[in-house]
């Protein structure tokens, strides 16, 4: 599948926002314990792993 020039931006923008959000989960995760409580850890790094997966995979198209 070829992209133009307005879907290789919006795949570049959403990359982007992704890096963004992937730091933002890290920073909270490295919080711990001290703020979160296990399950809500837990789901925090659910998020994150999901967030990686997904950058990997567009640096992969």
């Amino acid at each position: 599948m070829k992209m133009d020039h307005e879907g290789v931006r919006q795949c570049a923008l959403q990359a982007e926002s992704l890096q963004e959000k992937i730091k933002r989960l890290e920073s909270e995760v490295a919080k711990g314990e001290k703020k979160y409580d296990a399950k809500t850890l837990k789901k925090l790094k659910s998020k994150l792993d999901e967030a990686n997966k997904i950058l990997d995979q567009l640096n992969k198209n």
